[in-house]
């Protein structure tokens, strides 16, 4: 009797590995990536008011017509932050010398305790914990005697780039 109930167990044992073998399964394996992401917003417009012809205005970074830009992302991440601004300021065909003065930048919105930047082109800083950089962008317009009167204008670009 004990030879019979050991083939019977081999047996079931055998039967129940068959089924396994002719089970089927898959593997898929989870990926993602983290991107850095920013946005920026223009607070404020670089505004020098009315200049007199051979005169000129000076606006620092830290008045309030100075431009001023909001960077949100990742926090506390170093980021390079490029300006472009213009030669002059335009008005048709007539151009007002324009001399940037350095930007400023600040994780908080206080351009009185805001770090200047090393270049009027900008430079490397670090946002906030809350994401938020802060800059401040000023200069000096200068109108000749000869000047033309008119609105002039230009163009002030801020861009940002996290590595």
């Amino acid at each position: 009797m004990r030879k019979g109930t050991l083939t019977v167990i081999f047996l079931l044992s055998t039967f129940i590995q068959g089924q396994a073998q002719e089970s089927a399964s898959a593997v898929a394996n989870g990926s993602f990536s983290v991107t850095s992401y920013f946005n920026i917003t223009k607070l404020t417009d670089l505004s020098f008011g009315t200049v007199p012809v051979g005169g000129s205005i000076i606006v620092n970074p830290v008045s309030g017509t100075s431009a001023m830009f909001k960077i949100f992302g990742s926090g506390t991440t170093g980021v390079q932050v490029t300006i472009n601004l213009p030669a002059s300021l335009q008005y048709n065909g007539n151009a007002l010398m324009f001399t940037p003065l350095l930007p400023l930048y600040n994780t908080l919105a206080q351009s009185a305790s805001a770090a200047a930047f090393p270049s009027v082109t900008g430079g490397d800083a670090n946002t906030g914990t809350d994401g938020n950089l802060y800059v401040w962008v000023g200069g000096k317009v200068t109108a000749t005697p000869q000047q033309r009167a008119g609105f002039y204008s230009g163009i002030v670009q801020i861009s940002v780039t996290a590595p």
